[in-house]
């Protein structure tokens, strides 16, 4: 594991999170999460260079937060979409083909100067 409850409580400083199978279970979806973000970058953690490694566990909290705060399976938070109506006003949030939100806004700040977010790019000949 990239972090434990420990280090996401005392050296990041998440919010608080009840149930200690709770944050254990949040921890895991996190660093799959993580790992998903980096196209499985990450093979041996402990290879990594220590700055490579505090951005990666930034990261992992981030999510942790982002989970805790919008439910475990991410993949249910959507950006936009949903409508409500009151007698005669009428808003909308966007259209059901929104863009889910997978990630906390932050994942990919942490992630950028690692260099485990570069994809390359194509050549076309």
């Amino acid at each position: 594991m990239y972090v434990d409850a420990n280090y996401y409580e005392e050296e990041y400083g998440g919010i608080a999170i009840s149930g200690t199978a709770f944050l254990f279970q949040l921890i895991k979806r996190a660093e799959r999460d993580i790992n998903v973000r980096t196209n499985y970058r990450i093979t041996d953690f402990s290879k990594l260079t220590t700055f490579q490694q505090e951005r990666v566990k930034e990261a992992v909290c981030a999510q942790i937060e982002f989970l805790a705060e919008n439910g475990e399976l991410s993949s249910t938070v959507s950006n936009g979409g949903g409508s409500v109506s009151i007698g005669s006003y009428s808003e909308s949030g966007g259209s059901a083909d929104s863009k889910k939100v997978l990630f906390a806004d932050n994942v990919d700040g942490f992630l950028w100067p690692t260099g485990l977010l570069y994809g390359g790019i194509g050549v076309v000949g």
